[in-house]
């Protein structure tokens, strides 16, 4: 099982962005057709904003034994503008055309929910003028 969370530069702590969010969610797994809302959109999708510090990736290679030539990408960080530009065009997908097939609709709440967790992050991030990236790390 793995843990997704907000990371903002100098691991600044604001406490809007403590929420984990689903796997799901970021790799769009449920078939929602959240990257392709984004895209539509003209914005990323959620899983372009995944990035690892080199701590995470020393302790993902030590858990998994995952090869360092495959976790060789910079850490990158993103504005948090980018963030809510795409946030709102998923939110505006699932809300204007939700799914009637795949997702039960109890699990679309939760999915609505974690995105709009996600939307009070990118602007707290906002105001307070950090950038950020979406961590996964195995627990």
């Amino acid at each position: 099982m793995a843990e997704v969370f907000i990371r903002l530069e100098g691991n600044k702590a604001v406490e809007a962005c403590g929420h984990l969010i689903g796997i799901d969610i970021v790799y769009d797994t449920d078939g929602l057709g959240l990257a392709q809302a984004a895209e539509q959109q003209g914005a990323m999708s959620l899983s372009q904003f995944v990035s690892m510090s080199d701590e995470d990736k020393t302790e993902l290679i030590e858990q998994f034994d995952v090869s360092p030539d495959e976790l060789d990408e910079p850490e990158q960080w993103f504005e948090p503008t980018e963030g809510l530009k795409t946030v709102r065009a998923v939110l505006q997908h699932l809300r204007s055309s939700p799914p009637n097939v795949g997702v039960a609709n109890y699990e679309l709440k939760w999915v609505l929910r974690d995105l709009e967790e996600l939307e009070k992050c990118f602007l707290a991030a906002q105001a307070q003028q950090t950038r950020f990236h979406i961590s996964i790390m195995a627990d």
